[in-house]
């Protein structure tokens, strides 16, 4: 299929839109498990409250909601507006306050319920999460000091510590040239497998000798506390996304000839993890509207519900 030519011809014959060959896949699965959306989410249960903001965060909710089962990346970014809502109003300095911030207050709040939630989240999200996370963290180091790309390598650093973040890109990236050299697809993976198990925070002995006593995940010592796990979902997975999607830099993602089921579950997932943490926020913010332990019971149930949808 010329996607070229598709597109066009989708815009200018509008409303007549034909779907793409991802799209006709994903809706004929949806069929084959009953054609209900409830086959691929399942919403926590929220208190009614009558105050003014929270009914607005419900609200956006409802909007997310109503973009599924075929756009969870919509989902996502009303689950993303809750996160910046909410950490305004805890006083955290902008998005990047909030992503760096929220975590110690979630672990704070509940440290049994949250480490169920990024055990779940570490187990369960597609490998192409984390090769998505290892592509742009080279090319954040890569970039201009000056550029909107370099910000995720500062965030970055902030989040693993300056010199492992260094070994990082020293051992999976390249160092700074130019013109910027993207990452390799050998250590594209390899990067996504070594972010994989940082996030699972579980000490295991690598097969080789580390090349740097930092990426040692054998050792405890490099074991990242449940605050830094939080910190790299929102502040360099979460955020990154985020920052793409406002500013328009990436394809529309299911009208993409790369487009597959496989970016359909990347997408889902993605949009999990943003709606629990934006139910986090929520519950520091409105305490009585839902408990961490209720949070975590449906980020479990919506993983087994992914995991029984995609292939």
């Amino acid at each position: 299929m010329d996607y070229s030519k598709f597109r066009v011809d989708n815009h200018n014959n509008w409303p007549a839109i034909t779907t793409s060959f991802s799209e006709n896949e994903f809706r004929a699965r949806l069929q084959a498990v009953g054609g209900s959306p409830s086959q691929l989410f399942s919403p926590a249960p929220l208190k009614l409250l009558s105050d003014h903001h929270y009914q607005k965060c419900v609200g956006r909710l409802i909007d997310g909601l109503v973009a599924l089962p075929e756009r969870p990346d919509f989902f996502f970014d009303h689950c993303f507006q809750i996160i910046d809502s909410c950490g305004a109003h805890l006083n955290f300095q902008g998005i990047k306050g909030t992503t760096q911030g929220l975590g110690p207050l979630l672990i704070a709040n509940d440290p049994s319920s949250w480490k169920v939630v990024l055990d779940s989240i570490s187990s369960n999200a597609p490998l192409r999460t984390f090769e998505y996370l290892a592509k742009r963290l080279v090319a954040s180091n890569n970039a201009p000091t000056t550029s909107l790309e370099s910000q995720l390598s500062a965030r970055a650093a902030s989040c693993f510590g300056p010199n492992r973040y260094q070994a990082l890109m020293m051992k999976f990236g390249l160092p700074t040239q130019s013109p910027r050299t993207d990452i390799t697809d050998s250590n594209e993976k390899k990067l996504g497998l070594f972010l994989r198990a940082y996030l699972r925070a579980k000490p295991k002995q690598p097969k080789n000798a580390a090349s740097h006593v930092l990426l040692d995940l054998g050792k405890a010592v490099n074991i990242p506390s449940d605050c830094k796990r939080i910190e790299l979902l929102l502040s360099l997975l979460l955020f990154q996304i985020r920052n793409e999607r406002a500013h328009g830099v990436g394809m529309s993602p299911f009208r993409a000839s790369k487009s597959s089921m496989d970016r359909y579950k990347n997408y889902y997932f993605q949009m999990l993890i943003a709606y629990t943490f934006a139910l986090g926020g929520m519950s520091l913010r409105w305490p009585e509207s839902i408990s961490a332990a209720d949070i975590a019971k449906t980020m479990v149930k919506n993983v087994q519900l992914q995991n029984s949808f995609f292939p």
